[in-house]
């Protein structure tokens, strides 16, 4: 129920009006954590109690901002019993989740590999459900290729840059167990496949963070086969016939897109934010131009600025503003008074998950939570197993994610502590 319950949250979290779905679910882990929890014996209890300490501080001191550093206090309750509870629930099925493949790692068994097949199967959730969803479109309009296609079913692209990429860290994972194992040659095969069709993903959605996050992974990649002497000639070939479909897939993904040919100068452009302060008020202001004399692209240019703003912003409020929902916002209004003069209609965050998150609840916050991340890093590194492996490859990938895709709202967070527990409790040494 719980291995069950973990594949189904994955799977539905970025569908839209799942709400009822995922209450369902998120109680049905919690019932199976509850009941795993009570059969662990007290010193096993206390090493996972040890190995989620980072995490329990983290929402102990959501309580505390909530009780002594609370500004609008309604609506951060509001938070708090919402998805905040959904979160630290979810925290709870990650880290039950982790104590079940804990013990298989060490004692495979048929369960053991049906539950990991089944986890899997979660995993492969959104990128099954777009490619579906694609191909049907394909299928009544008889056109191949379609662009901009993030509306469907998703509601938009920070939901299939996620969720996608916490499967592409899969794939890469079992990627490099194949090659250091020297397994058959379909184990190097089906994993190519899966990365080059998660990055046509990412072409027909018309995502730029997408890409940058791809391209990160694949170059760290490239690294560490180039570190190696791999002799075997059949992954050579299908390492060969790989690159084919992802130079072409890049190629027209950056052609089709000006923004990357300016993209330095319009970064530039956004940090030069007392100089020009179109990022204020973009929606009556004249579109800035980069030192070029080219008009910036505005999404390159706005989270540029937003985020040199929040920088300004975090300095001077360390502890937050205890809102997860558009600090940046209330914020910004207060120090910049011609911020945004429609407040209201358009409220707006940074684009960038770990800064909204210091805006929201403070620097002791996003310290906690990645302390907690890159200690499993930490410690997986220079452990073996499989899931060992998938935490190196996930941590600094879902960091870097976060950093530069749009996650400020619930299910994102949800997903973040269903990870970070998961990958607490997998990492500890539990008797």
């Amino acid at each position: 129920m719980l291995v069950a319950a973990s594949a189904g949250l994955l799977a539905i979290w970025p569908i839209p009006e799942t709400m009822t779905l995922r209450y369902v679910l998120l109680m049905i882990g919690l019932g199976a954590s509850i009941f795993i929890a009570y059969h662990e014996k007290i010193a096993a209890i206390k090493t996972s109690l040890k190995a989620l300490t980072p995490l329990i501080l983290f929402f102990l001191w959501i309580l505390v901002h909530y009780t002594f550093f609370s500004t609008l206090k309604d609506a951060q309750l509001g938070e708090l019993t919402g998805f905040w509870l959904r979160s630290f629930i979810s925290l709870l099925i990650g880290a039950s989740l982790g104590i079940v493949f804990n013990s298989s790692e060490t004692t495979p068994s048929p369960t053991n590999n049906t539950f990991r097949s089944l986890f899997i199967l979660g995993l492969f959730g959104t990128f099954s459900i777009y490619l579906a969803r694609y191909a049907y479109e394909v299928y009544v309009t008889g056109q191949l290729i379609h662009t901009d296609f993030h509306m469907t079913p998703f509601k938009g692209k920070p939901q299939i840059i996620v969720f996608s990429t916490i499967l592409l860290t899969l794939l890469y994972a079992k990627l490099s167990e194949a090659i250091d194992k020297k397994e058959k040659s379909y184990w190097t095969s089906i994993p190519l496949i899966g990365i080059i069709l998660i990055l046509f993903i990412f072409y027909t959605a018309n995502t730029k963070n997408g890409f940058l996050i791809f391209a990160a992974i694949f170059l760290v990649f490239i690294a560490k086969i180039l570190s190696k002497k791999i002799s075997d000639k059949k992954i050579l070939v299908s390492f060969l016939v790989a690159l084919m479909p992802l130079i072409i897939i890049g190629y027209r993904h950056v052609d089709s897109n000006p923004a990357w040919r300016m993209l330095l100068p319009d970064i530039k452009a956004g940090f030069e934010i007392e100089k020009n302060t179109f990022w204020r008020n973009w929606i009556d202001g004249v579109t800035p131009m980069n030192e070029l004399g080219v008009p910036t692209n505005q999404s390159t240019y706005l989270r540029t600025a937003w985020v040199v703003a929040a920088t300004k912003l975090i300095q001077e409020n360390p502890l937050g503003y205890g809102l997860m929902s558009y600090s940046f916002t209330y914020l910004a209004q207060d120090k910049w008074p011609d911020f945004d003069t429609k407040s209201g209609q358009h409220m707006v965050a940074t684009h960038s998950g770990w800064v909204d998150l210091t805006l929201a609840l403070g620097i002791p916050a996003i310290a906690l939570l990645l302390f907690s991340l890159w200690r499993s890093f930490s410690i997986a590194l220079n452990s073996s197993g499989f899931w060992n492996r998938y935490i190196v490859w996930t941590v600094p990938t879902i960091t870097l994610t976060y950093m530069v895709v749009e996650v400020s709202y619930d299910i994102f967070y949800e997903l973040l502590l269903f990870l970070a527990g998961f990958f607490a409790i997998l990492t500890s040494k539990r008797p």
